[in-house]
């Protein structure tokens, strides 16, 4: 079994993963780089985490040079998943380079065509991201700060995956939300801040609970988040052209 962690914004300690058999993948935001000191917690196991991929709100050079690393992108044959790190963060106008926000949060354009062409080749059945694909986020309603979804290289390139290859289960945080929707024939799956969704690998992916069975925790209403309008970038990326 595979135990998906949210996003946990520096809080590792207070943790609880209630499946301890399992192999527990913290969705990004961990929160690396954001507090003194936590870098040093090479052994994320004593916390119940066994890997984590990055998030907006982590260190990108921080994250690469730690063991429990899984990495920028690629398939895991041991673990049977495929996954990506990066997304955008909205309020990088407020935030400080190198202090709370990094340029390189997303994957490069050469890079995100590389874990294209890995997801295309792989085929997976598990798909873990930081963020979710763009057409996906306006399906499950999600709202942002800015009231609208802004296209960025992270999201359209995961809308790009989707279209070659539907898996059984997208599992994601990056939204602050508890929901679950199957769509096609996959179920997408958000992970709400420090909750835990386990899934078994050895079987099919069945539908997800449904929306009143999860809780909800409404982006807006988070007090961790920042309000800001901010102005939307309109662009055609590369690999949706043609």
């Amino acid at each position: 079994m595979i135990t998906f962690l949210g996003d946990v914004h520096t809080h590792i300690e207070q943790i609880e993963v209630p499946y301890p058999e399992s192999t527990v993948i913290q969705v990004g935001d961990l929160g690396l780089g954001l507090r003194a000191g936590l870098n040093e917690y090479t052994n994320l196991k004593q916390f119940g985490v066994d890997y984590f991929i990055r998030g907006n709100h982590d260190n990108p050079e921080m994250c690469r040079n730690h063991p429990a690393y899984l990495g920028d992108y690629g398939f895991d044959t041991k673990l049977g998943i495929f996954f990506m790190s990066g997304a955008q963060s909205i309020d990088k106008a407020i935030r400080t380079e190198g202090i709370d926000w990094w340029p390189d949060e997303q994957l490069s354009y050469a890079m995100a065509s590389e874990a294209l062409e890995c997801y295309i080749e792989s085929k997976p059945r598990i798909v873990v991201t930081h963020d979710c694909p763009l057409s996906i986020a306006q399906k499950m309603g999600f709202k942002s700060l800015i009231g609208q979804h802004n296209p960025n290289v992270t999201n359209q390139v995961l809308d790009a995956m989707l279209e070659h290859h539907a898996p059984e289960y997208w599992i994601f945080g990056h939204w602050h939300q508890s929901r679950a929707r199957m769509f096609g024939h996959t179920a997408f799956i958000c992970v709400g801040i420090s909750e835990t969704y386990p899934v078994d690998w050895t079987v099919k992916a069945p539908p997800p609970p449904a929306a009143h069975q999860l809780r909800e925790q409404p982006l807006l209403n988070n007090p961790e988040v920042l309000s800001i309008a901010l102005g939307t970038i309109a662009f055609v990326p590369w690999f949706l052209e043609s």
